[in-house]
């Protein structure tokens, strides 16, 4: 599992997902995490408090992440 956490302003996810033709820097993402890993992204975000974007499900190699076309130890 690979977290990230900001403390920042967060947004409303709803906006994003209803939205798709101005934000597609999530769904590319989403989209890149799948293809390269099999993985998924969680996106969790509260107005004033913050976002976590949570990324699970990617493919291990002997130890390592596979990471587009590097491996990086874990």
């Amino acid at each position: 599992v690979v977290k990230v956490v900001d403390d920042g302003i967060g947004f409303y996810k709803e906006v994003i997902d209803e939205d798709k033709n101005l934000h597609i820097g999530i769904k590319n993402v989403k989209e890149r995490i799948k293809l390269m890993t099999d993985g998924n992204v969680d996106i969790i975000s509260r107005l004033d408090k913050g976002t976590e974007v949570i990324i699970t499900n990617y493919n291990q190699v002997e130890g390592s992440i596979e990471w587009s076309g590097r491996l990086l130890k874990t």
